[in-house]
């Protein structure tokens, strides 16, 4: 990005979300706040790239007009044909000849619906259809893991299981993965602590079935989201606010 003497930057320009297809009322959240630069005191356009918009997803509004210091707010729901798994939505933030890109990291959750037959006190059997919704995990918390990561092999069909480090005792967020190709590795956010707070980044190496942490720098105690810069090689992750920064691994 780039800056001139009288400009803005966002708060964040990677947001994540997610969303249950074609359950009423499961609507994913997403914001980001306008900071202006120098004696920046205009307005910032956000505008949605249909391009990147899955087939059956609606992201609202589809332009926005933000005052300096104001909050983009963005609101993603999904029903069929939407299909379950993870996409990317672009937004632009535009203010007179500056762009900032936006990146919505969405995750699609779908459904199946189970037809239950019961028959009581020698009565006629009764059918009842009951929706299930299809979430990652296995706890009642469908984004958080307790064992590790699970890799198939999609020619066999078989699985198996990458265990956690030693001191990690959940992934915070199964959501926010991504899986660097030059080193065969998956990156997760990791609890060693409290639940719900993510204080190191996991790996999985998928070659080796192997698992370790990245150290978090100080003055950061807490990652929000990691993500890869494909451009750098590098692995970037939000910080805690109290950090004032980002961390960066190679």
């Amino acid at each position: 990005m780039t800056v001139g003497p009288a400009g803005f930057q966002l708060s964040s320009t990677s947001l994540f979300t997610s969303a249950d297809i074609n359950v009423p009322g499961s609507i994913g959240t997403v914001s980001t706040t306008v900071q202006p630069l120098g004696n920046f005191s205009g307005s910032v356009t956000f505008t949605v790239d249909s391009n990147t918009v899955p087939a059956g997803v609606t992201v609202t509004p589809s332009t926005q007009q933000v005052a300096a210091t104001g909050q983009a707010r963005l609101q993603v729901s999904a029903v069929s044909p939407a299909t379950a798994g993870q996409s990317q939505i672009t937004v632009n933030a535009v203010s007179g000849s500056q762009t900032v890109p936006v990146t919505i990291f969405l995750t699609l959750r779908g459904q199946l619906t189970l037809a239950v037959s019961d028959s009581r006190n020698g009565g006629p059997a009764g059918t009842e259809t009951v929706p299930l919704v299809l979430a990652p995990g296995s706890k009642s918390d469908p984004t958080v893991s307790d064992a590790g990561l699970v890799v198939f092999d999609q020619a066999s069909g078989a699985a198996r299981l990458i265990p956690l480090p030693a001191g990690v005792a959940r992934v915070h967020n199964t959501g926010n993965l991504f899986i660097k190709a030059a080193t065969n590795k998956a990156f997760m956010m990791g609890e060693t602590g409290a639940a719900g707070a993510a204080d190191v980044p996991v790996w999985f190496d998928l070659g080796t079935g192997s698992s370790g942490t990245l150290a978090v720098p100080s003055p950061a105690t807490q990652i929000q989201n990691v993500f890869d810069s494909p451009a750098t090689g590098l692995a970037v992750a939000t910080a805690n606010p109290e950090a004032r920064g980002y961390v960066v691994w190679r």
